[in-house]
């Protein structure tokens, strides 16, 4: 068997985005997952003006230790783990790719952390501000950096920055404990503070550093309040409680004044502010209180899984950890059955055009009995001139996408070069099973070859065609799929021993559009 291997045209969207906001109408966002070659699950952690995103993830050699990666311009960089360390935290990450965190630098039952900030392979230990532990939480373009640090003679820690070799205390609001959680390059620095009364409860308040000095920005109402991000502009976001202080809100402070930006359900929390004044965050939703990443924009607050209209495949989006200027959003995504990983979102002006749709031909190998689709007309040429010889026409087809649309995923598609004459392909709707499909085994990535809607919860979307996916469960010594919209093939299928592999009882793999 001829391997059939073409020169597949783009179906990427590259990154950057579209300055223009889509008036009078939701947001929309087009997912790109941060895939980690030779590792499994992964979670981002900070994004940069730039649009790179730092996190962590668990290569396959670390026996349970987390190494971090960067990802810039479309590409993924593994930077280990620094020291060796066991276990470490990432928190910042600046224009200059400098991240900043904390790692263990003695061990034991005693052991103790220190912040530390990285730049490709220069490691620098921050120190500390006389005690034993520091922690690092942000870092602004200008290089300066922001976190807490245990102090010398005192059981508390207190917010510190970091400039040019040096470690400031930034002292607190009255007394107790404070940490600097974000600075920008103008040295505004937000965090909170404890502003409890000598002999009573904490009561951690957000604060706003400057150089005239440290202030209480306030609260929603309640008596607690954390500041998370500050943006170029000094805007603010972070959590509050409201009268009670039973229920904590995501608040936006610009002006000298405390916004709440409301909830989906129950809880928010704000965990990132561009210049705009735009917030993402996570809020509690439904009886079991899960968490949904959101963006507050334009005045509402909007589910981000409402509005990624392609990309993200079967995962929730609960992790946004921050967003930039050009208003690209960090943010991790889970599938239903745990797998988690990394995306990155790029805002859209507009809705892109609904294209005509394309015809997806399928194709038989009666010898090894496989089956192969395409929609390229390279490949439907050269298969129906008798280049690839032994293929034939099976008299079935369907429809796709051959762009992005609203609603429509991008369809992966990997090439088994592993086993032998006998190479076979494998084709998904699913981010999450894309990136499963690179690492396990001798799958090669040949690109997104079409667009087609994904079956949330095992169902297509209303008007489009089921699409079973079925898998002859290494029949002949080769993994093999077929694609099919004909219920009654997918019987037949079943009946020579196949089986059904898609979401949902009847194995729906991906959904014709009509």
């Amino acid at each position: 068997m001829q391997p059939i291997r073409p020169l597949l045209r783009s179906a990427f969207l590259m990154p950057g985005l579209l300055a223009a906001c889509w008036a009078n109408a939701a947001p929309i966002y087009v997912a790109t997952p941060l895939a980690v070659p030779g590792g499994t699950q992964s979670g981002v952690l900070a994004i940069n003006q730039r649009g790179d995103a730092v996190g962590t993830f668990l290569p396959f050699h670390s026996h349970g230790t987390r190494d971090i990666f960067l990802f810039s311009d479309g590409a993924f960089q593994n930077l280990g783990a620094p020291l060796n360390a066991p276990f470490y935290y990432v928190h910042g990450l600046n224009s200059q790719q400098t991240i900043v965190g904390a790692v263990p630098v003695t061990f034991g039952m005693f052991g103790t952390l220190h912040a530390f900030s990285l730049n490709g392979s220069s490691f620098t230990d921050l120190g500390t501000l006389g005690g034993d532990n520091s922690i690092a939480n942000g870092i602004a373009d200008n290089g300066e950096i922001v976190g807490a640090s245990d102090i010398a003679g005192s059981a508390y820690r207190h917010a510190f920055t970091y400039l040019d070799g040096e470690m400031h205390d930034l002292g607190t609001l009255s007394g107790g404990y404070s940490a600097a959680t974000a600075v920008n390059a103008q040295g505004a620095v937000t965090g909170y503070s404890d502003n409890a009364n000598p002999g009573q409860p904490s009561r951690p308040r957000a604060f706003l550093y400057t150089s005239g000095g440290m202030r209480d920005i306030g609260t929603l109402g309640g008596g607690i309040a954390k500041g998370a991000a500050i943006s170029s502009t000094g805007a603010i976001t972070g959590t509050s409680t409201l009268p009670g202080d039973s229920v904590s809100h995501a608040f936006l402070y610009a002006n000298g004044t405390m916004r709440d930006l409301g909830t989906l359900d129950t809880y928010s929390e704000g965990t990132g502010v561009n210049a705009a004044g735009d917030v993402v965050g996570n809020s509690g939703t439904g009886p079991a209180n899960l968490a949904h990443s959101f963006i507050f924009t334009d005045g509402v607050m909007y589910d981000i899984d409402d509005i990624v209209i392609s990309g993200a495949g079967a995962a929730t989006l609960i992790g946004a950890v921050g967003i930039n200027d050009a208003g690209q959003i960090a943010v991790s995504g889970c599938t239903p059955d745990g797998f988690c990983q990394s995306f990155g979102l790029n805002r859209l002006a507009s809705a892109p055009p609904v294209p005509p749709t394309e015809d997806v031909i399928e194709y038989y190998f009666p010898a090894l009995n496989h089956y192969f689709i395409t929609a390229i007309a390279d490949e439907i040429s050269a298969l129906d001139s008798g280049k690839f010889p032994g293929w034939v026409r099976t008299g079935y087809s369907f429809k796709a996408y051959p762009s992005l649309t609203v609603g429509a995923e991008p369809i992966c598609r990997y090439f088994g070069n592993g086993f032998g004459a006998s190479g076979t392909h494998f084709y998904s709707a699913d981010a999450n099973q894309c990136l499963q499909a690179s690492l396990l085994g001798p799958w090669e990535f040949e690109g997104n070859v079409m667009y087609m809607p994904f079956p949330h919860n095992g169902v297509c979307p209303l008007g489009t065609v089921d699409v079973y996916r079925l898998y002859n469960n290494g029949q002949g010594g080769t993994p093999a799929h077929r694609y099919t919209t004909n219920f009654a093939v997918r019987g037949q299928m079943i009946d020579q021993g196949w089986i059904p592999e898609g979401y949902g009882p009847d194995g729906i793999g991906m959904c014709s559009p009509p």
